[in-house]
Formats: C-alpha cells, structure tokens, sequence
C-alpha cells in the first residue's frame, strides 16, 4: 500500500537536509492533490477551504513555498561557494552509494571484534 501523505512528508523532509527535489515535490503534490491538500491547508494555517474553485490557488500557494526554498537553498549554496566554504547537494546516486558503502562498512569492516585487531595486531 501507498502511503502518500507518508512518502510527500518524507520527499520535503528530503528537500530540507538538500537533496533538490523541488520540481519532482511539486509534480506529486499535483498527482495527489486530492490527498494532501487538505492536511497541507491545515498546515499552513491557510484560510481557504480545499473547494475545486481554490485548487488553483492552493496549487500556486504550494508551488510558491517551494520555490522559496529552492531561492533560500541557491542564496545558501551561493553564500558558501563566495566564503570558499565546502558546499553542494546530493542526488538520488550519491544516496544509493553512500547506502552500499555503509553496507560493505557494516559487512566487511565493522564485523571484526577484538579478538581479530589483537591477532591483527602480533
């Protein structure tokens, strides 16, 4: 089963750690408007009812939020790279390897106990 207000909350979450899925988080609150509407109004305090005459509104008001964090997180970014200051973002690749380097840590690396860095070690 599809959890879509789950996987929305985990998509923007997403975007504030910088993975930069902006666009991608706009398009799916459009696929599943229906669902996460309602609890994103409530949210946001707004004082619209989720109606189909105020879809087009909420849709704007969401779309406008995410381009302000896409605008925060280029001013930050930009910041950075003035100061010489270590920057940048991660895409869904360089999630995938850092998960299969924690794995080979955890398989190959961390397995030893102290009886193994002692023989190691004579």
């Amino acid at each position: 089963m599809k959890d879509v207000q789950l996987a929305y909350n985990y998509l923007i979450k997403g975007i504030t750690y910088g993975v930069t899925y902006f666009d991608e988080a706009i398009a799916y609150f459009k696929e599943h408007y229906d669902a996460l509407a309602p609890a994103w109004v409530a949210l946001k305090k707004i004082s619209l009812e989720v109606k189909e005459e105020n879809k087009k509104d909420i849709l704007n008001m969401h779309d406008a939020e995410l381009a302000e964090m896409k605008g925060s997180f280029s001013a930050a970014l930009s910041k950075d790279r003035m100061y010489h200051r270590p920057c940048g973002f991660i895409n869904d690749q360089q999630i995938w390897m850092m998960g299969v380097q924690i794995e080979y840590l955890l398989q190959n690396a961390l397995r030893f106990d102290h009886l193994d860095f002692k023989k190691a070690l004579v």
